[in-house]
């Protein structure tokens, strides 16, 4: 009798509760270990300061960031680059941390981490539109380098058609529902669903600013 060297892969081969045992523990660990991956770079980011030393800063000295050095240059560099738009950059994958130690993993892995770099230069775009307060220590805009060139490029095209508040205001309008959709499809929402709650949302605040015009 010829030698048959080949073997019974298929799934019998290893009972179904020890293959959900082992996939539950890899969500739980891939959820920790995001999560506190998120909670060091919240650290970095809110012991940020313009005055450590950094790749922006070439200064002789001790950082007075919590993670030292290698935290404020990470954290310089998101800020100068996304400004306040690292709150969503950390607040989605805090969401994606949650589903993975809840068992349920990423709905569409590839789909979500662009929506997510996407909603995050969209947050950006929509805070260089605000004017930045006299403490803000950056010489970009609450938006960072990305939130300014966006926005300067909308507002270019914008120019063609319209300008001063109304182009402002159509801009900051588009970016907000452009980062409200891809925030929610980057957490795991359908199209029905995302679509649905953009329009809830843009008829708030289009009630919110007829209030405001009314007053």
């Amino acid at each position: 009798m010829a030698y048959d060297p080949s073997y019974d892969t298929d799934d019998s081969a290893v009972p179904a509760a020890v293959r959900i045992f082992f996939k539950k523990r890899f969500f739980e660990f891939t959820g920790a270990v995001l999560f506190l991956l998120l909670i060091a770079l919240g650290v970095a980011l809110a012991t940020w300061s313009a005055d450590d030393p950094s790749l922006n800063n070439a200064i002789d000295g001790t950082a007075s960031n919590w993670l030292g050095y290698p935290g404020a240059v990470l954290a310089d560099q998101l800020m100068q680059f996304f400004g306040l738009g690292v709150l969503p950059l950390m607040a989605i994958p805090m969401a994606w941390a949650v589903r993975f130690m809840g068992h349920q993993g990423m709905i569409r892995p590839i789909r979500s981490v662009f929506s997510w770099l996407f909603a995050c230069l969209c947050a950006s775009a929509t805070l260089a539109a605000l004017p930045a307060p006299s403490s803000w220590s950056l010489a970009s805009g609450l938006g960072g380098n990305a939130g300014d060139v966006i926005h300067s490029l909308i507002m270019i095209v914008l120019s063609l058609a319209v300008s001063g508040a109304i182009a402002k205001a159509i801009a900051g309008g588009l970016m907000v529902a452009a980062f409200g959709y891809l925030a929610l499809r980057a957490m795991g929402y359908g199209r029905d669903d995302t679509v649905l709650h953009t329009a809830v949302a843009g008829e708030r605040v289009r009630r919110r600013a007829r209030g405001v015009g009314s007053m």
